[in-house]
Parts: C-alpha cells; sequence; structure tokens
C-alpha cells in the first residue's frame, strides 16, 4: 500500500486508485517520486447498489453502472496498440 509521506517505489510505474479522493495529494506525490502515471479520483467514489444486495455486488445490475467503467482502464499493452502518434 501507498502511504503519502512514505518512500515510495514507483519509478516507472502506472498507478490507478480506485479510493475516495487519492488524485488530490497522493497522485501528485507519485508522479513526484517518479510514477509514469496516476489515475486517481479527485472526489469522492460514489457506489449505489441495492439493498437486498449489498454483500454481493457483482451480482447487483445497478452497482455494475458503477463498477464496469471504473474497471476501464486499458493495459499498457493495448494502449501502445492503440496510441496515436
Amino acid at each position: 500500500m501507498l502511504k503519502v509521506g512514505g518512500q515510495l517505489d514507483v519509478k516507472g510505474r502506472i498507478i490507478y486508485a480506485r479510493s475516495c479522493m487519492a488524485g488530490l495529494r497522493l497522485g501528485k506525490v507519485c508522479v513526484d517520486s517518479g510514477a509514469r502515471t496516476f489515475i486517481g479520483y479527485t472526489k469522492n467514489y460514489v457506489l449505489l447498489f441495492l439493498t437486498t444486495k449489498e454483500t454481493r455486488p457483482l451480482s447487483d445490475n445497478l452497482s455494475a453502472l458503477f463498477l464496469e467503467p471504473s474497471n476501464l482502464i486499458p493495459n499498457e499493452k493495448k494502449f501502445k496498440e492503440n496510441l496515436i502518434e
């Protein structure tokens, strides 16, 4: 786990932090420490769900509307394949 104020070994890494407000401080610290890219939220991450499925969000069609788009981060190989120079 990365912690603001601690020693970070992030040089050249691509970091995606799906956590409320991770992009506010942690993102800057990671980039300043050599991270290649930081993707993170600057506001609260909100996940709506049906109360009947709160312990099973993967089987909840409502929560899927929030989980699926937040998982659409291309891997490096796919990114390079689609890179426009």
